[in-house]
């Protein structure tokens, strides 16, 4: 496995840790920052057929119009999609 893929995983659970802590602490800088990210991946797993589009689609417009601000509903779909993700990330990471 490639070096600079380990560093894209790590770079991403650092994200979902980042996103979290900034929510939940209260400093938006690094929920958007880690939020931003999240979404970029997110994005680019639709883009490239790895997600199936209506699953995000559909809890990003539920957690939307719940979650106030609105961004910080689609920061928690990503965040959730890659939470269920990071098992793999870290035997991904290991091997």
């Amino acid at each position: 496995m490639k070096q600079g893929t380990k560093i894209l995983w790590i770079i991403e659970i650092l994200a979902i840790i980042a996103f979290f802590v900034g929510y939940f602490m209260q400093i938006n800088l690094l929920a958007i920052l880690g939020g931003v990210y999240l979404v970029l991946v997110t994005l680019s797993g639709i883009s490239l057929g790895a997600l199936r589009p209506m699953i995000p689609l559909v809890l990003g417009i539920i957690l939307t119009l719940t979650i106030h601000p609105w961004y910080y509903g689609v920061f928690w779909t990503a965040a959730v999609l890659d939470v269920f993700n990071i098992p793999s990330l870290i035997k991904q990471i290991i091997e």
